[in-house]
């Protein structure tokens, strides 16, 4: 945000995907300090932020309730959430429309269901989970437990599944797909953007003309879309 000019006074809100510890771990600190913003999840989800023993329980102030499929409004952008299959306590995807724009979030589903395809399908823009390489998940260091976990419908998106899903929905009013959460172990960002792009162009897709696709990095910003 320093970055980008962005003040975190002007943010009005946070949309909160799921109850897991790397997506909650600042979110109080965050709302404590930028007193402007609102915590936007299910009751469901909510509840299992509040059994986390290092959330404050006075995250409470700032909880907005919403409930999936019914849209709610953050200032001038119309958010919807969608159910996603993952293991938190209540998952949703984010369908985000400001003006003639949609905006699709899904990240942490283990696969993609009806409604994420239906929501997937409006989309302009559109970031999308590729966390790992099957390979790399069965040869890579992992205990079976939780490569089985990551692996089942579930967990998370495989760069297969998400080439998949994103040639199953592709119209031609999606402009540019970001690929997230990308495992540190179990994939490479060269090789997701490789496997969605060689799938996509194997069924009439041209990427760079029809559908721009990037990699997010987990450690640089991504430049500012207007």
């Amino acid at each position: 945000m320093e970055k980008n000019n962005i003040r975190p006074e002007s943010l009005l809100g946070i949309c909160l995907t799921h109850d897991h510890g790397d997506h909650i771990r600042y979110a109080y600190s965050f709302l404590r300090r930028y007193r402007t913003m609102a915590l936007y999840c299910t009751n469901r989800a909510f509840n299992g932020l509040l059994r986390r023993h290092n959330i404050s329980r006075r995250i409470k102030d700032y909880h907005h309730a919403i409930y999936k499929e019914i849209p709610f409004k953050v200032g001038d952008f119309e958010v919807t959430a969608f159910d996603v299959p993952h293991d938190g306590s209540c998952n949703s995807g984010f369908s985000i429309t400001y003006g003639d724009a949609n905006f699709v979030l899904a990240t942490d589903l283990g696969s993609v269901t009806d409604r994420a395809h239906h929501y997937m399908s409006l989309a302009n823009y559109l970031v999308i989970e590729a966390n790992y390489d099957p390979q790399m998940l069965e040869t890579g260091p992992y205990p079976r437990y939780l490569k089985d976990r990551i692996k089942n419908g579930h967990g998370h998106l495989s760069n297969t599944q998400c080439a998949q899903a994103l040639a199953e929905n592709f119209t031609h009013t999606l402009k540019h797909v970001w690929l997230c959460h990308l495992s540190q172990e179990n994939n490479k960002p060269e090789l997701a953007l490789n496997t969605i792009s060689q799938t996509l162009e194997m069924t009439g897709i041209r990427v760079g003309e029809d559908v721009k696709v990037e990699v997010l990095r987990r450690t640089l910003p991504t430049c500012l879309l207007y």
